[in-house]
């Protein structure tokens, strides 16, 4: 069945619109905006997510019209750069007087019960806020059997003023990123195939540019000296502050003896925990000016690069998450043997108008994002529009993007598996 044409009609309970209804898709009213994203945002994951998102919400606003008053959004230093790399020097230093606490303990205590247990949580602290360098990723792609790959990606990093990255590793997920991995702090781009695959030619371009620009735009939270100690007060706080202040530990000896006794060291706890948390959210203040000015330096690149229109028509694509579920769903549970790309590609293709058009409301909604470092989407859409790149620095050809998708499709049949097996895990997992 056509998904475009309705299988029926129902009115708006808000409105009494007469409203259409299509297969497998959402029933929205396009009056009152009924129903416009029935499932709620998922909560933001951990301490760091929470804060950041509290400040997106608070400061969001001011800094886009700030940003929008400006035509030079290139990296500088600034006083809360300053300020946070101090504060953040006394967070590292931190982690190492635990452990030097731990082991002053052990080394005046020694053998003590009670010395050994407190010396034991300075270094479980210490290593739990330890810097996570992350690692480099499986399966990089070799330069030597993917040239034109690597050649457009070389291209644009020069375009930019970036180096060279030190590898490409293809992933099946609908996304694309930039990390730095291992001590040395080498550059690779995560390639989504399945997204790769549905961008057209100039939509890569950007897409790949606006990637590779987190290279070059002074992120200072992706900077594994900020960055990590971030991450160690987030850390703290979560391990340090106690589920609950009263527990009674049913068949314990003793149970509510030792629940008065622990009444108030979990309020220290708690206290202590609170005020690391204010410490995170004092960090990532300083720093969430720079760090949502390189995401809006990194749009303006790729814009530069691929277009304006490009850059906003890729960001329109990444939108459609659910229906590549929905393909990678129908798919495996029905002709696996099929091409898995393909068919994600004519589902995206034939998304109803109507569809689309609910996505982009929700997409532009005031604190919508794709990311939660991301500045929200209608911020980075009004600007992308106002001073439109009509002419891109660089054009890929539909002869040149046969040619790099031909040289891509060797590692289809492995990212169709595994995309296949991760459906099939989390249908097991409930969670699909």
């Amino acid at each position: 069945m056509d998904g475009s044409q309705p299988i029926g009609h129902e009115r708006c309970p808000e409105c009494g619109q007469q409203l259409p209804v299509l297969a497998e898709y959402t029933t929205w009213c396009d009056q009152c905006n009924w129903n416009l994203q029935p499932n709620a945002p998922a909560a933001p994951a951990g301490l760091f997510a929470t804060l950041y998102l509290q400040l997106g919400q608070r400061f969001s606003q001011a800094l886009y019209a700030e940003v929008a008053a400006q035509f030079d959004l290139r990296p500088r230093l600034t006083t809360g750069k300053v300020a946070a790399f101090a504060l953040a020097s006394l967070i590292h230093l931190a982690s190492l007087l635990l452990v030097a606490a731990g082991a002053l303990i052990l080394w005046l205590e020694w053998p003590h019960l009670f010395a050994v247990i407190l010396a034991g949580l300075f270094f479980l602290l210490a290593w739990g806020g330890r810097p996570r360098i992350p690692s480099v990723p499986p399966d990089v792609l070799p330069r030597e059997k993917f040239p034109q790959l690597y050649q457009l990606i070389d291209s644009i990093s020069t375009t930019i003023g970036g180096r060279p990255i030190d590898g490409v590793a293809l992933v099946p997920s609908y996304n694309a990123a930039y990390t730095q991995a291992g001590w040395r702090r080498r550059r690779y781009i995560l390639l989504g195939y399945p997204l790769f695959y549905v961008l057209a030619p100039q939509e890569k371009v950007a897409i790949l540019a606006h990637e590779l620009a987190h290279g070059v735009n002074g992120d200072p939270l992706r900077g594994l000296f900020v960055g990590s100690a971030v991450n160690s007060l987030a850390y703290w706080a979560t391990a340090l502050r106690p589920t609950r202040i009263w527990q009674v530990t049913p068949g314990m000896p003793l149970a509510i003896f030792s629940a008065i006794f622990m009444v108030p060291v979990n309020w220290a706890m708690r206290a202590l925990a609170g005020l690391l948390r204010l410490i995170a959210q004092g960090l990532l203040t300083l720093v969430f000016r720079d760090s949502q000015r390189a995401e809006y330096l990194a749009d303006s690149l790729a814009a530069q690069v691929a277009g304006s229109a490009a850059m906003l028509s890729g960001l329109e694509k990444l939108y459609l998450l659910e229906s590549v579920r929905t393909a990678v769903q129908q798919h495996v549970l029905g002709n696996a043997k099929s091409d898995m790309f393909a068919a994600i590609k004519s589902r995206i293709a034939s998304v109803p108008t109507r569809e689309l058009e609910r996505l982009r409301r929700v997409n532009l909604a005031e604190f919508a994002r794709l990311d939660i470092t991301h500045p929200p989407t209608p911020h980075r859409v009004s600007l992308l529009r106002q001073n439109p790149i009509l002419q891109p620095q660089m054009v890929l050809s539909a002869a040149a993007d046969a040619n790099l998708m031909a040289e891509l499709a060797q590692q289809a049949p492995t990212i169709q598996r595994r995309m296949a097996d991760q459906f099939m895990s989390s249908i097991y997992q409930g969670i699909y």
